[in-house]
């Protein structure tokens, strides 16, 4: 069974230390970012009404309140910007997929998520021009801005945000991908897909989990 992301596992791995070694080469992504913005339609945010900490996270807080560590609010910023860049116009669904990928790979790896985002030829490359100082000194990502004309795309990253959150807080559990570690738009065919197996399709988007070795 796959380990679930969440606060008091990601302190864990933070605090007993972890392996710094690259990303494995299962074979580079090259996802195409998804351009059209998510529905206006979605409620603004995931967040519980009475969820203060899940509100300010989506609204962008640069730090995290005192009884929150560091690191999560860093990396649940790491994977909102992910799954913004990669899934905005998937929807949540899609956006969750994205989020899942890069923890399933993170556990596979040994990794922390903003690490796995950042590898050379993974994911978006604006994640990693966004994130590559957080992961290499542990600084925190700056919150994303967007124009104030750009209603769906701000709705977009509000739920990104939630979602990221959430699932690291360990209350979004399901992983919508069955454990994928890879994905590609349907309009292309990367060579390594062909011997990975494909785990769900969702949206625009095919899902893979990497060939166990040996």
């Amino acid at each position: 069974m796959l380990k679930q992301f969440s606060a008091f596992s990601l302190v864990l791995v933070l605090t007993t230390g972890h392996p710094n070694t690259a990303l494995a080469d299962a074979g580079d992504q090259d996802s195409p970012r998804s351009r059209s913005p998510v529905s206006v339609w979605l409620p603004d945010s995931p967040c519980d009404e009475d969820d203060g900490i899940c509100q300010a996270f989506v609204a962008g807080r640069p730090y995290p309140p005192h009884e929150i560590p560091t690191a999560i609010w860093r990396e649940a910023r790491c994977l909102s910007v992910l799954a913004f860049n990669e899934a905005r116009g998937e929807g949540p669904l899609g956006m969750k997929a994205v989020i899942w990928v890069a923890l399933n790979r993170s556990h596979a790896q040994d990794l922390l998520p903003c690490r796995v985002i950042t590898a050379p030829g993974q994911f978006d490359p604006r994640s990693r021009q966004q994130l590559r100082q957080a992961a290499r000194t542990g600084a925190m990502p700056r919150p994303m801005r967007l124009p104030a004309h750009a209603i769906a795309d701000a709705k977009a990253l509000a739920w990104a945000r939630g979602l990221a959150w959430r699932i690291l807080m360990g209350e979004l559990t399901l992983d919508p991908t069955s454990g994928a570690t890879h994905f590609h738009a349907h309009y292309v065919r990367p060579d390594w897909a062909r011997h990975f197996p494909l785990t769900a399709q969702i949206g625009t988007h095919l899902f893979y989990r990497a060939p166990d070795p040996g």
